[in-house]
């Protein structure tokens, strides 16, 4: 590599130096680059060869360290010792191709990065704690509450976040500066200098967000750790909150009294430090902060983000800090892809003993984007919440699970998620056509980009002009096709109930009891799975006649549907128990329900509905993942009664449009069928549930012939 000089053209300024590359290292890399396509196998040591160029380079290449995490991610995942496996062949994966994409640019190895004195850095101070954040730059403070969802996440995560938060409300001060982060966290130091990491992939992404997004406003950032008493924000031991004792003016501008006093009493009003170590804090924000910052600037200048800093160590902190994760020396930089497969840690890095986030709370994380953007536009957290519950929990993560996609594909071509341009996030969609996927799908990654984006000027992103004409062209050219004729006979289904193994009802056994009763209380209702999920053998919800005759059957009372306000009671009358007419009564969904809840009340521990007929959780509450396993499984089950095997991709939404369509077909009229149904417009009912069921069928509207 070797240095050259670039001048501003103002008289008296210092020149920066630009090391770059040498043309010769140039060629060695792409050499050893062009061994690496898809599915052809290479040597193991080539893929630790490519990791000692890349450590070797980057700090001539901008953000190098990050984007080399990627590569030494997937090195790490073949779990080969690197003296053993040597001469082991790898085949080149996906993964790995999109891990070196970066590197394969016909600039990113040539460009340089300017390097200098860094004479003064606008500093940066924050904390935070599993109820709330907060910062100060300059003598200005900003804080803030964590939502329900992201207290449950680790306190990692949560520090890097405040970073970020209080990056974002001070960056009208910031823009265009050398920024330095003071944080008590070191995983937060590790993760801001050493550009991510791979103990933890959360938290690597987060970083990768905020190290691109601070690349294009800030000349550098960094970050140091600092101790419990900070320099110029002192107070007298014994003080809290607003005592703070006698303050006197330095002569530097700081603020200064004696006594020593941390910084999560100025920034929190109340705290309670565990032993050990354990970040688990209940601390509430203070009003206000209780003193403010010095502006005076870091005590050691650095130079630009490609730099090494050695961050100050805790024994008890993180192993991210330690060098085995990336060492600050260039020859130790390949030791993370070679010590990570050795051996695998927690999910998110911290103390041995931190609290884990709880089961679920990862899911929650799918819109933790929007909830950086509504608290930096200064929404209060009740607001916050209020606005993010407009979406049902199914919704919300939904939309997760697209934002996540939709991130990876921005890292891949260092783009900022959640402020990407308009032409990004077209080439996305345009991608997700070209796969094929149907428009229904495109709509929803669209959703899910527009409820994370901060949008632009007073639009989301999915109001742009461009992406409005792009979806009316995708519309066009992805026209929404579904099938018009049944996906299985209704027919052969009924028929299949009405004999073994379902009838006798009193003979068969419990689990056939169970998958009879749900698909004809699914076809007699034409409800949703959800719906039936939540129905309820309270007295309050479930209603006999005195001559079980009718029956009634409500919900949960607090039970949320898809569409707010749209779930209606189940209203059905018993089938008449004649003898010419006793086959059609084996088809009555009033007694296969009262049978099966007295069937069930001796083991029942919910008043749900339906619930598990097998060990060891027989009697709980099942999911409506596995009630549609139900329907789908009686479906196939019945088809099998009858020495017939079932259609393939049976599912069990198609109850919906098969019972609708054959009422309308036996004279119910269409407002009837909507109601029953809960869709607001008989528009739903004929665009995507209407089938063709006018060919010659012995069944008489839903269930009866």
């Amino acid at each position: 590599m070797f240095p050259r000089s670039l001048s501003d053209g103002k008289a008296g300024e210092q020149q920066q130096l630009h090391p770059r590359l040498s043309e010769e290292r140039v060629t060695v890399f792409r050499t050893c680059l062009s061994q690496f396509r898809l599915h052809r196998s290479v040597q193991f040591r080539l893929c630790l060869r490519l990791l000692g160029l890349m450590a070797s380079a980057i700090l001539v290449i901008r953000l190098g360290r990050l984007h080399m995490r990627d590569f030494q991610r997937w090195v790490a995942s073949l779990r080969m010792d690197p003296v053993r496996h040597g001469a082991r062949r790898i085949t080149v994966t996906a993964d790995c191709i999109t891990a070196l994409r970066c590197w394969r640019a016909p600039s990113f190895l040539t460009q340089g990065v300017p390097m200098g004195t860094v004479s003064s850095r606008k500093v940066v101070t924050t904390d935070a704690s599993l109820s709330g954040w907060g910062g100060i730059h300059e003598g200005r403070s900003v804080r803030s509450r964590w939502s329900q969802a992201l207290q449950r996440l680790h306190i990692n995560f949560l520090e890097l976040s405040a970073v970020f938060l209080s990056l974002r409300h001070f960056l009208p001060f910031l823009s265009g500066h050398h920024v330095l982060v003071r944080t008590d966290n070191t995983t937060t130091v590790a993760y801001i200098n050493r550009q991510g990491g791979l103990r933890s992939r959360m938290l690597h992404n987060l970083a990768r967000d905020l190290i691109l997004w601070s690349s294009t406003h800030f000349l550098s950032l960094r970050a140091t750790h600092r101790r419990a008493s900070v320099r110029g924000m002192d107070a007298a031991p014994t003080g809290r909150g607003a005592d703070m004792g006698a303050l006197r003016a330095r002569s530097d501008r700081s603020v200064r009294v004696q006594g020593k006093r941390s910084m999560r009493a100025v920034l929190l009003s109340e705290h309670s430090e565990c032993p050990s170590g354990r970040r688990r804090i209940s601390a509430r924000l203070a009003a206000r902060a209780a003193i403010r910052v010095s502006t005076a600037g870091p005590d050691t200048p650095h130079s630009r983000q490609s730099e090494g800093i050695q961050p100050q160590t805790d024994p008890n902190s993180s192993a991210l800090a330690s060098a085995t994760l990336a060492g600050g020396d260039i020859p130790d930089a390949v030791r993370p892809a070679l010590g990570a497969a050795a051996a695998q840690g927690p999910a998110l890095a911290g103390c041995g003993d931190s609290v884990p986030p709880t089961p679920g709370a990862t899911a929650a994380v799918g819109l933790a984007r929007e909830w950086l953007n509504l608290t930096t536009a200064g929404l209060p957290q009740s607001v916050i919440n209020t606005i993010q519950n407009a979406r049902a929990p199914t919704t919300r993560n939904l939309y997760g699970s697209k934002w996540g996609l939709f991130e990876r594909w921005c890292l891949e071509r260092d783009y900022v998620p959640f402020q990407c341009s308009v032409p990004a996030i077209l080439s996305f969609l345009q991608e997700l056509i070209d796969k094929g996927k149907a428009f229904s799908t495109v709509k929803v990654y669209l959703a899910a980009i527009a409820a994370c984006h901060i949008g632009f000027g007073d639009k989301t992103a999915s109001q742009h002009p461009l992406v409005c004409r792009f979806m009316k062209g995708a519309r066009r050219l992805l026209p929404v096709s579904r099938p018009l004729l049944p996906p299985w006979d209704l027919s052969v289904v009924l028929e299949g109930l009405k004999g073994p193994p379902f009838e006798p009802l009193l003979g068969s056994s419990l689990k056939h009891l169970s998958l009879k009763t749900v698909l004809l209380l699914a076809l007699a209702s034409a409800k949703r799975v959800s719906d039936i999920h939540a129905l309820s053998v309270s007295p309050a919800c479930t209603r006999f006649d005195p001559e079980y005759t009718r029956m009634v059957l409500k919900p949960n009372p607090a039970f949320v549907p898809k569409v707010v306000g749209s779930c209606s009671p189940i209203e059905l009358a018993a089938f008449a128990a004649s003898p010419g007419e006793r086959r059609a009564h084996t088809l009555c969904p009033v007694r296969a329900v009262r049978s099966y809840m007295d069937r069930t009340q001796s083991f029942r521990m919910s008043d749900q509905l339906f619930v598990s007929w097998a060990e060891p959780r027989k009697g709980q509450p099942i999911t409506k993942q596995r009630l549609a396993h139900w329907v789908v499984e009686a479906i196939a089950l019945a088809y099998g009664s009858r020495g017939l095997r079932p259609p393939a991709g049976l599912r069990a939404h198609s109850t919906r449009g098969m019972a609708a369509s054959w009422a309308l077909f036996w004279g119910v009229s269409v407002q009837d069928i909507c109601s029953a149904a809960n869709w607001s417009s008989p528009l739903t009912f004929v665009r995507f549930y209407m089938l063709d069921v006018s060919g010659p069928c012995v069944a008489s509207a839903v269930l009866e012939s």
